[in-house]
């Protein structure tokens, strides 16, 4: 079974926390930009709400969106309760309708963890980025957040099935993860099929599928993009601690300022 189109994670979003929820390095790295930028926060791309949530939780103001209802769903579930202080809204809409969204100007605008790549063409990646500006106020920063795509990475990624994780759930189920990536460099883009086998307790089996195309930047398109965009400022960084950007970094985080500081 495959997603509809427009939306990969539709078929998936039942696993999506199982994979990520122990992903929480990056929460940080948004929450310092968060206090010194600013909010009101825009997150897009934003999934179950893994990162929106702990920043509303934090006493921030966050808008959060995604294209998947199934992913917002899970998000509002998370959501049900949990945000003391600050204040969370969800919305239906795409990376590049950002400056459309309610709720700003905002401080900082965050695409995390390849939310930008998800979008494959570079009409549509430079038409965020765009977006996003429009959508800060002059003292605002866009985090971006995607994987280096370095030869020794993609020529790893390419070709061959990967076993991804096993989990134990509530109620018995096994769930492991497998993906297989095929890469075009011509076009900078891979394709991913990501399949999900859910054994029960009784030994049935049931499968769970999607497949996605991502486009991948390196550093010095997405800087031309940038300034394209409008940005004025930009940093590179290779991991969430901020550490300097290098041939063997396994991250590419930008922290774009709307104006030089």
């Amino acid at each position: 079974m495959t997603s509809p189109p427009g939306d990969p994670y539709a078929e998936i979003a039942e696993f999506y926390d199982l994979e990520h929820d122990d992903h929480v390095a990056d929460v940080q790295m948004y929450l310092q930009y968060v206090e010194s930028a600013g909010d009101p926060v825009l997150e897009v791309a934003c999934g179950t709400g893994r990162i929106a949530l702990p920043i509303a939780q934090a006493g921030h103001r966050v808008v959060a969106a995604d294209i998947s209802e199934p992913m917002l769903n899970r998000a509002r579930m998370r959501a049900n309760g949990e945000v003391v202080g600050g204040s969370l809204t969800l919305v239906s809409a795409d990376m590049t309708e950002a400056h459309t969204i309610q709720g700003g100007p905002f401080g900082v605008v965050i695409m995390a963890l390849g939310a930008l790549s998800h979008l494959p063409a570079q009409h549509l990646q430079l038409a965020a980025l765009q977006s996003a500006h429009q959508a800060l106020d002059p003292r605002g920063v866009l985090l971006v957040d995607v994987f280096h795509a370095s030869p020794t990475r993609l020529h790893a990624l390419d070709g061959g099935v990967g076993a991804d994780g096993r989990w134990e759930v509530e109620n018995g189920n096994r769930v492991e993860r497998f993906s297989t990536h095929s890469v075009f460099p011509a076009t900078q883009t891979i394709d991913t099929r990501i399949w999900f086998d859910v054994t029960r307790p009784d030994g049935t089996l049931r499968r769970v599928s999607t497949s996605m195309t991502q486009r991948y930047v390196s550093p010095g398109e997405l800087s031309l993009m940038l300034s394209k965009a409008g940005f004025q400022d930009m940093m590179f960084y290779g991991g969430y601690e901020l550490e300097p950007f290098e041939d063997g970094s396994d991250l590419l985080i930008v922290a774009a300022e709307v104006t030089k500081t």
